[in-house]
């Protein structure tokens, strides 16, 4: 009886359930404008410094290109440039070259656009 009695409440209330509406396919994420890097780009030792040499392919509106470099797990360096539409490369001195593993992070707006690597023994 009490098998039958739960059955019944539970067809009751299962009955009674709608379900909540989730769009099948969910609005387009509205992207700014992207930074296109050439790959000719290359974080390089020049001399007795590190340089990071970014080629440009397009620049949607004027902003600043900002790097961030990495010697093994320190920031030891960072610097930014303003670039415009018509900017085609842009160059960053870095840091003084000692031997260890070099990172350098690009951004654009805040995001990370690319990251480079290089290894100085």
């Amino acid at each position: 009886m009490r098998l039958i009695a739960f059955g019944v409440a539970c067809a009751l209330l299962l009955g009674a359930c709608s379900y909540t509406f989730i769009p099948l396919t969910p609005r387009p994420l509205a992207l700014p404008p992207a930074i296109l890097v050439g790959a000719q780009s290359a974080l390089t030792r020049s001399q007795d410094r590190i340089v990071l040499r970014v080629t440009l392919q397009q620049v949607p509106s004027e902003g600043y290109l900002s790097a961030s470099l990495y010697r093994d797990d320190e920031r030891i360096s960072e610097d930014s440039k303003l670039v415009s539409p018509g900017t085609a490369s842009v160059d960053f001195d870095l840091s003084e070259a000692r031997l260890g593993a070099y990172r350098a992070y690009l951004f654009w707006q805040g995001a990370i656009v690319r990251q480079f690597e290089f290894n100085l023994e």
